[in-house]
Order: structure tokens, then C-alpha cells, then sequence
């Protein structure tokens, strides 16, 4: 293994972190991503940790199972403080430790404007898992992990090879990416090469208890716990996991990995039994990640709110005026936070939204919650 560079933002000391040593590149494709189709999400959910749910997805006991590529979520019961975090374009993040009412802490490495989708500091993916947060950035370039544990306070470390996505599995963060698998239990601090098969694609990635998703350009692909090779789903068709895979993406509910595409395509598999559920949609485009809560898949889109227990069949419910949402998460102390094109709002109860007091910045792509020892100092 080769030492990685690592520095701290906020007042985390310095960590010294390991990687095992990779190709330099552009995930599966080297060309622009903005000259092909729009879908993805690289946090699969991020990415991701699991958002808040019913039983191990949030809301007690034992960690959930993992979110969104990317697109982030939480990991973890209720115990401790409810923190939510956001993170995107120039490597930005900014988190709330009241329930999403104000966003503190604000961060970034570049402004949007520099971010060309080929930086250290372009986005990728955002998990939570065991009070931890971890962001993951770097496209056309080697991975950067950011770390924190409070929410405003990141260490990051600059890895050695390229990876699509980071995500909570149940016990410990795992990189997905079409070069190596790479898992850490400790929080982000050194990570391990795993004897698992990279993806194929990794534009888009997450991975969950259970199984571990990889995707690019209409295909979608998993590997589930104890199988030696990777699995296409047929039906995982159409427009999904393009660019870099911000729009739509991964995230796992109730035993269902769901992947959803840029035009609001879905698809979904069994995690126990690779079982191909079929695919759906849900009748609207997409412009940034899904997650679970409330024992249903969850995507917003604009003045809509879209819900599915099957990731399948999908029932829509329609905001207040003048609210625009394009991402919801639930944390385990079950407040609401939200993004939009008018940026942060909250809610108690998820039906009435509230715009939050946070600073400009660059445009926000992935949003995790979860509980965490303490939260903005």
C-alpha cells in the first residue's frame, strides 16, 4: 500500500491514510460526460448510508442499509445528535444541527463556475454509517475522501486511484469503482483493497448491505454478498447514470435496491435473491437523488413529491405554492431537509416546508443525514 496526502479543513487534526495504488483516469469514459445523456448519481447513494426509514433504514437500533450513490443518507438509529449534511459543486459542504432551519460550517475548494467536471473537488458521492460522514469527490482525476464527524469539521485525504462512488454497507464505507473495490473500517481514516471484481461502470455507484451497484449509460449493474461476479439487470433500460451520474441514481429500502434515471425511469432488483423485479417510472424527469423513508422510496421533482413502497408503481403528491424541491431526506430524530433551485428548506412533518436561513454557494447535489456524537463543534 502507498501513503495518500491528507490535510484538515475546520480543525480535525491531521490523519495519516492509506490506499493501494491505481490508474489515473476518468472513470469508465474519458470523453466529456456533458457531450452524452443526462442520469446518475454517483453517491449512490451514495450513495450514499441509508436515509431515515422504518427499522435498520433510520430510525433505531442498528445501522441502515446504506443510500444513495451518492447520493448519501443516513446509517445509523437514533441515537446521538440528528446532523444533515449537503455537499456539491467546487467540493462544497455545509451541514444543519437543527433540524434543517439554518445550515452552518459552509466550505468549498473552488467556485461552481470552475468545476468542469474533470477536478479534485468535483463532486461524486456522499454516505453516512456509524456517526460518520464521508464525501467523496474527484472525476477525470484521482479520489479524494473528506471525513467528518460533527459536520463542519472535514480531514480529507487524496487516494491513489479513481473510484465512481462511496456508500455505507452495514459495517464499514465501501469505494466502488471500475478499477478496484476498497472498504475501510475506520471511518475513512485507511482503506483496504477488496478481492471482489471491480464494477464495470462507475459513473454512478453505491453500496448497501447486501450488495453493491455500479452504472453507466443505461446500464446497471450489482453484485450482491457472497457472488463472485457482477449481475446486468435487462431491465435497468433507457436514460440513467449519464454524465457523471448526478441525476437520479442508487439508493436501497426493504430489501430493494432501486436504481432511477434522469427521465424518471426506475428499475429494481431483490438484494437477497438478484430476483430482476422489472422496471417503472415515475412520470417526471429528474434533476438529483433519491432516498427511503418512511418505508417508501422518495424522489422530488420541482412542485411534486413522489413516493413507491416496490420502486415500481409510483404515487405523486403535489408541494405547497412556491415550493421547489428537488431532494428530500428524513433524519432520525424525524425532521425533514430539503434542496431546490431556491435553495434549503425544512419541515416537521414533511407536508408544510419552510425556506432555511443558509448562505450562497455552489449548487448542492447530494444531501445524507444521520446521528452524530455532536454536531457543529
Amino acid at each position: 500500500m502507498a501513503a495518500a496526502s491528507s490535510w484538515a479543513q475546520g480543525g480535525l487534526s491531521t490523519v495519516c491514510a492509506f490506499a493501494l495504488l491505481g490508474a489515473l483516469g476518468c472513470g469508465d469514459d474519458s470523453d466529456d460526460p456533458r457531450a452524452e445523456g443526462a442520469g446518475g448519481n454517483g453517491a449512490g447513494s451514495g450513495t450514499t448510508g441509508g436515509n431515515s426509514g422504518n427499522g435498520g433504514n433510520a430510525t433505531g437500533g442498528n445501522p441502515g442499509t446504506g443510500g444513495s450513490p451518492g447520493t448519501g443518507g443516513s446509517g445509523a438509529g437514533s441515537s446521538g445528535v440528528e446532523a444533515f449534511v449537503a455537499v456539491g459543486w467546487g467540493g462544497r459542504r455545509i451541514a444543519s444541527c437543527d433540524g434543517g432551519q439554518t445550515w452552518v460550517g459552509d466550505y468549498q475548494d473552488a467556485p461552481e463556475a470552475e468545476d468542469d467536471w474533470h477536478r479534485t473537488y468535483t463532486p461524486k458521492s456522499l454516505a453516512f454509517g456509524d456517526g460518520t460522514f464521508i464525501f467523496l469527490t474527484g472525476w477525470g482525476t484521482n479520489s479524494t475522501v473528506h471525513v467528518t464527524q460533527n459536520g463542519v469539521d472535514w480531514t480529507s485525504t487524496l487516494l491513489d486511484t479513481a473510484y465512481g462512488a462511496v456508500g455505507w454497507d452495514g459495517s464499514r464505507f465501501v469505494l466502488v469503482g471500475n478499477r478496484e473495490l476498497a472498504a475501510s473500517t475506520d471511518h475513512g481514516q485507511t482503506w483496504s483493497e477488496l478481492t471482489e471484481p471491480a464494477a464495470t461502470h462507475d459513473r454512478a455507484g453505491g453500496a448497501f448491505a447486501g450488495a453493491l451497484a455500479g452504472g453507466a449509460d443505461g446500464v446497471v449493474e450489482i453484485l450482491r454478498d457472497g457472488q463472485s461476479s457482477w449481475q446486468t439487470l435487462s431491465s435497468c433500460q433507457g436514460s440513467r447514470h449519464g454524465h457523471i451520474g448526478f441525476q437520479g441514481g442508487f439508493v436501497a429500502g426493504a430489501g430493494i435496491l432501486l436504481s432511477v434515471g434522469h427521465d424518471g425511469d426506475t428499475c429494481a432488483v431483490d438484494i437477497a435473491t438478484g430476483n430482476d423485479l422489472g422496471a417503472g417510472q415515475i412520470g417526471a424527469a429528474v434533476e438529483l437523488s433519491p432516498h427511503y423513508f418512511d418505508g417508501a422510496f422518495v424522489m422530488a421533482t420541482g412542485d411534486q413529491v413522489h413516493r413507491s413502497t416496490d420502486g415500481l408503481t409510483w404515487t405523486s403528491a403535489t408541494l405547497p405554492s412556491g415550493v421547489d424541491l428537488q431532494q428530500i431526506v428524513k433524519g432520525p430524530d424525524g425532521n425533514y431537509a430539503a434542496y431546490g433551485p431556491n435553495g434549503f428548506y425544512f419541515s416537521s412533518d414533511g407536508e408544510t416546508w419552510a425556506e432555511a436561513q443558509a448562505p450562497a454557494g455552489n449548487g448542492i447535489l447530494y444531501l445524507a443525514t444521520g446521528a452524530v456524537e455532536s454536531c457543529g463543534d
